[in-house]
């Protein structure tokens, strides 16, 4: 009869860094993730700058293809190297279900922009004005939109919600990752034009409910869903601000009008308290709801 001992806890300075299995505790796997990220972004950014000029509004599909791109290698790298794991940990890969996921996101994104907007309406500070215009260039350009920020989203989820903050869960717990990565979700958009410290509250909540959908499923998918969808559906649809930025063309023109605690302002219902009331609910709602859950194929990839 054979026994299994569990391996000794490193002591010291490699206890520190390393944990029982010999590997760079979960922490300091997200804090090396992140510190690649933010050069590999920067070196990106410079390089992009010096070929196609400076970066402004919506940079568009090549950058955020390059940057997706870059951010699934690094994670490849790091599941590989520092985990020995496989890769479909991740959560981003085709197994049966990913598609429900996705397209339950986008309909829970365009559900919660749909009661802020409605609730603005009620409460008469948005008013529809006119439709935008039509004709096949008007919406091949709004596909353009649509798939650029469908690889928007696919970045700042592998960033926010990808590798780091999946260690970070190994380490703090799932309620300390997503405080950690949420608060660092507001910051990040702290340089959005109109930013103030309720749109960076609201955007802090809006990574709350991105973390938690990804929390529900384990994998990627339903959080990106949502975060197009909540994008897309905010900008080209209800021509609404997205933090701060404006797209064209748009399907509906709606004006807004009352206070800026109210309304968002120039940075739009992200900027507003209506916003807030429907995060918070968007936060309780995910967390209790038991319909969704973690696929049988993502499950046996995380054992």
């Amino acid at each position: 009869m054979s026994s299994f001992t569990e391996p000794e806890q490193p002591r010291g300075l490699a206890g520190f860094i390393l944990g029982r299995d010999g590997l760079l505790r979960p922490l300091w796997r997200a804090l090396g993730f992140a510190g690649v990220a933010y050069f590999s972004i920067s070196l990106v950014g410079i390089l992009y700058v010096g070929v196609a000029g400076p970066l402004q509004g919506f940079p568009g599909i090549p950058y955020y293809l390059i940057l997706t791109a870059v951010l699934l290698l690094e994670s490849w790298v790091f599941i590989l190297a520092a985990d020995e794991r496989n890769f479909r940990t991740l959560g981003l890969w085709f197994y049966s279900d990913w598609w429900r996921e996705a397209l339950g996101g986008v309909g829970i994104g365009l559900l919660l922009i749909s009661i802020v907007a409605g609730v603005m309406a009620a409460t008469h500070t948005v008013q529809f004005v006119g439709w935008g215009q039509a004709g096949l260039p008007v919406w091949l350009r709004l596909l353009r939109t649509a798939v650029g920020l469908a690889f928007a989203a696919a970045l700042e989820e592998l960033l926010f919600r990808g590798y780091g903050f999946q260690r970070l869960i190994d380490a703090t717990g799932s309620w300390g990752a997503v405080t950690v990565c949420s608060i660092a979700f507001g910051l990040a958009h702290l340089q959005n034009p109109s930013a103030t410290v309720l749109s960076t509250v609201n955007t802090a909540l809006s990574g709350a409910v991105l973390s938690v959908a990804y929390l529900k499923t384990r994998g990627l998918w339903l959080p990106i869903g949502l975060h197009w969808a909540w994008n897309f559906c905010m900008g080209p649809v209800f021509s609404f601000p997205v933090s701060g930025l404006r797209f064209e063309p748009v399907m509906l023109h709606l004006a807004t009008r009352g206070p800026t605690w109210l309304t968002g302002g120039k940075y739009g219902p992200e900027g507003g308290v209506v916003l807030t009331v429907v995060s918070v609910g968007a936060i309780v709602w995910l967390a209790l709801d038991t319909r969704i859950g973690v696929s049988p194929e993502m499950q046996e990839a995380l054992e």
